[in-house]
């Protein structure tokens, strides 16, 4: 079990036990036979599944035996409301029960519940003398407060002062058995609030814990709820794609994922069979409902977006969302902002409906299924507009003139190396060892194998190959099977030799990422020197980051340039980038031997010069000045 000990917010990473140490932590904290006196402070983000969590948790068999009582702060505005709700959702002597508190009938109480909460041994309020038993209520109920555990919700939207409220807290925490569970957003308190919180919050809440969204297993249980069985399971091969849109929209909220699911369903519900039939039209009519539902509709953003926005004044076009960022110089516009995150920059869509009955479908919420079919009927994404790989992959549902047109387009974007999107590009490589198989080319299979391993070369020297993403769980979470929807078409004759171009393509991308290097370490010491946040975040994953903190960059700094921008920061601000270092190399990620070779081994010899350069000025130096930058050197491996 892990320790009891009170102290401020526990960083939380971002791997998949997370949930699993938090649950053990709060059982631990709950069940102690001695009471801790602290409560407990569940944070995150709007959406995260924070009060999801908490239920879940507590509806578990053998997660505690006491009583359990929730109630939600949101609008709540005095302490006398809160009493009222607190004590009759206790009312219930039941040993394990889940109460969400109620609203009492003001004609119930002429005067309100109070509890002496000065510690005077006087009462605080007044109750209406002639309610019937009230003695022998307030003893019972008072009595079965205690040895309750308490979860008290929405902590950011409660009305009520935050050190009225934390007093009427500490109380229960410092003179009964309870244990107070406090769930906030605590980010989205208002300035006021938010400082008052943090005056007072340490003499109540002795753990702070931070819950992440887990949109995985989130979206396995929205699709759950789908009624129909044919819907499900067209979302459920559509989920890596909505899991890539959820990320790269940066919102985490698991709310505006859960409303997504149960209209796109509405919306698949409507369209015929044939067309739900055709992946490459259901991955870009599931991207582009993502996008408009997410940006627009709902506006995560909060940068003011609406549906309205969606006609695009540059083109009179009804079937294309444009946003242009034409000047470099500019601050790109809200739209071209939200667009590009999803569209490796490109600001737009040609989308598979007209513009205006997605805003019709997206503003009233109601689906016409004959006019959407008829829309769709005439979508360029369910003719011969496909892109060429995908015209020749379906040959068999095509005129032979469109198949032709389909291998000559492909025989040229191969020649003159036109597609460089990773997906496109190896389906083009596993047609043309079909190609070789089938005899529709004149080359065997191992020809193919050198020409699409000298495409990938050539890509790679004029820049144009996409480098390797700075995902931690790259390249494990590659679809070696598939892309955009479709399998590859690989047969025994040629799946060894497609795979070898595939780890080719790896390599590679590995490689163009490292030609940025350079690039990358500018941009590291940069944020070194001016903010060293932000530092933190790019090499660790403190802080919510981690944009490079499975990635060796470090490598291609200067170590005494980096130690002197290290060492012309603030005093206070030392300590912070050693914790980064710890972060960024723990659990081994430094070690190269024979049977270990962490995923940072490239940067050890780096990390041992930093760790020499460091004790090396520390000992040009004497006393506390000494002291203060031996202090600060990160666990670093020492030369061998």
């Amino acid at each position: 079990m892990c320790p009891l000990v009170s102290g401020e917010i526990t960083p939380i990473s971002s791997n998949v036990s997370t949930r699993n140490k938090i649950e053990n932590y709060l059982k631990n904290w709950v069940n102690t036979q001695t009471p801790p006196k602290f409560g407990v402070l569940i944070e995150g983000k709007w959406g995260a599944g924070k009060t999801h969590f908490i239920k879940s948790i507590l509806t578990k068999k053998g997660f505690t035996k006491k009583k359990t009582i929730y109630l939600s702060l949101f609008g709540m505005s005095s302490i006398e409301n809160l009493e009222t709700q607190l004590f009759f959702a206790s009312a219930n002597i039941a040993q394990k029960t889940f109460h969400r508190g109620a609203s009492i009938a003001s004609s119930l109480l002429k005067g309100t519940l109070r509890i002496d909460i000065n510690g005077d041994d006087k009462s605080d309020g007044a109750i209406d003398a002639n309610f019937k038993g009230f003695n022998k209520f307030v003893e019972k109920i008072s009595k079965n407060l205690n040895n309750a555990l308490i979860i008290f919700d929405d902590l950011e939207r409660c009305a009520i002062p935050m050190s009225e409220f934390l007093g009427f807290a500490n109380q229960f925490i410092e003179h009964e058995d309870v244990r107070i569970l406090f769930v906030a957003n605590t980010k989205k308190m208002a300035a006021g609030k938010k400082k008052e919180f943090d005056n007072f919050k340490e003499k109540v809440i002795g753990h702070s814990l931070e819950l992440k969204a887990q949109p995985n297993e989130a979206l396995k249980s929205f699709i759950s709820e789908i009624d129909n069985k044919t819907i499900r399971d067209i979302l459920d091969d559509l989920s890596p794609q909505i899991i890539g849109l959820f990320d790269k929209s940066g919102y985490q909220n698991l709310r505006a994922l859960r409303q997504f699911i149960w209209h796109y369903a509405e919306l698949l519900e409507a369209i015929d069979n044939k067309y739900r039939d055709n992946n490459y039209f259901l991955q870009n009519l599931t991207e582009q409902f993502f996008v408009f539902f997410t940006e627009f509709k709902l506006d995560l953003g909060n940068d003011g977006l609406s549906l309205s926005d969606l006609v695009s004044k540059a083109t009179s076009s009804n079937c294309m969302v444009l946003a242009l960022h034409p000047d470099k110089d500019k601050e790109p516009s809200p739209k071209y902002r939200a667009l590009s995150k999803y569209s490796d920059g490109s600001g737009g869509y040609d989308t598979v409906i007209p513009v205006s009955t997605w805003i019709e479908i997206l503003q009233s919420g109601l689906i016409e299924p004959k006019l959407l079919n008829q829309n769709l009927s005439e979508s360029k994404y369910l003719k011969s507009s496909n892109p060429a790989w995908l015209r020749f992959v379906l040959f068999d549902d095509h005129e032979d003139e469109v198949v032709e047109l389909a291998k000559d387009e492909l025989f040229d974007q191969f020649k003159n190396r036109k597609l460089h999107e990773v997906g496109a590009m190896l389906h083009m490589f596993a047609l043309r060892f079909m190609m070789s198989e089938n005899g529709i080319i004149d080359e065997n299979i191992q020809t193919v194998e050198n020409s699409c391993c000298k495409y990938i070369d050539d890509l790679l020297s004029s820049g144009d190959l996409p480098p390797r993403p700075t995902d931690m769980h790259w390249p494990e979470n590659l679809r070696f099977e598939s892309n955009h929807g479709y399998a590859y078409w690989t047969t025994d004759a040629y799946k060894e030799n497609f795979n070898n171009v595939h780890q080719y393509l790896i390599k590679a991308r590995i490689q163009a990422f490292e030609n940025h290097g350079p690039e990358i370490a500018r941009e590291i010491l940069t944020a070194l020197q001016t903010n060293f946040e932000k530092f933190t975040k790019l090499i660790s994953y403190r802080l919510e980051g981690g944009k490079y903190a499975s990635i060796p960059v470090l490598q291609h700094i200067d170590v005494e340039e980096f130690i002197d921008a290290w060492l012309s920061l603030p005093k206070a601000n030392w300590r912070p980038i050693q914790y980064a270092f710890d972060s960024r190399y723990e659990n081994g990620r430094l070690q190269n031997d024979e049977h270990h070779t962490g995923e940072l081994a490239v940067e050890r010899d780096w990390a041992i010069q930093l760790r020499q350069s460091l004790e090396s000025r520390a000992a040009k130096l004497d006393g506390y000045k000494r002291l203060r930058i031996t202090r600060i050197i990160p666990r670093l491996p020492q030369a061998e």
